[in-house]
């Protein structure tokens, strides 16, 4: 796992905008008992090798007073701050950054394509809820260092480039995720796990 904490290092050095997000997460930690996890797509393209554009398009996980962190982080960046009740989200955004903010959840989907309900949860979970392993990566902000946490082996999914969905209701939930997943297939030139999600 260093050499990967030492790609994610370099990436942060090279990517100012990123850096100046995470000094801020670091120095937040400091007064405030709450987790804070940089999550998804990001993740996923440093370890894909993939530059992100001169706009940093960001996804946060947040385990602790959300409303607090977004509220704060908005207003240092000068940012303006939308903020979506029905699944407690808020958007941060302005010509430099585009941040959404949720709190680390688990979700339930009543009916398949429903909109899922939602209750707060650990980073676990979260990921679990996830649509493929690529996508369930997270990166724990520390006040020190950082932490990597991995639990679908989504790093060596990247490597053997594989989608692989996280468990077997995942495109039943949300039929959209298909369509999602294949694009990574194509632009990413990966191929699909014919076995249908790890099971749980």
């Amino acid at each position: 796992m260093n050499k990967h904490k030492t790609l994610i290092y370099k990436f942060i050095q090279s990517n100012p905008h990123l850096d100046y997000i995470i000094s801020f997460c670091k120095k937040f930690k400091i007064n405030n008992e709450i987790k804070i996890y940089i999550v998804g797509g990001t993740i996923r393209d440093i370890f894909m090798s993939i530059s992100n554009s001169k706009k940093l398009d960001i996804d946060v996980a947040i385990y602790g007073n959300i409303e607090h962190f977004s509220e704060r982080l908005g207003s240092h960046l000068d940012a303006k701050i939308q903020h979506t009740k029905q699944f407690n989200a808020y958007h941060i955004e302005n010509d430099d950054y585009s941040i959404d903010i949720t709190h680390t959840r688990k979700e339930n989907y009543p009916n398949s394509g429903d909109l899922p309900l939602y209750e707060d949860s650990n980073i676990m979970t979260d990921l679990k809820r996830r649509d493929i392993s690529i996508n369930s990566i997270a990166l724990e902000i520390g006040k020190d260092e950082h932490n990597i946490i991995d639990p679908y082996n989504g790093i060596k999914d990247i490597n053997d480039k594989l989608i692989r969905i996280n468990h077997h209701n995942s495109f039943k939930d949300d039929p959209t995720r298909i369509s999602v997943s294949y694009t990574h297939l194509r632009a990413h030139e990966t191929r699909e796990d014919r076995g249908g999600g790890r099971g749980e």
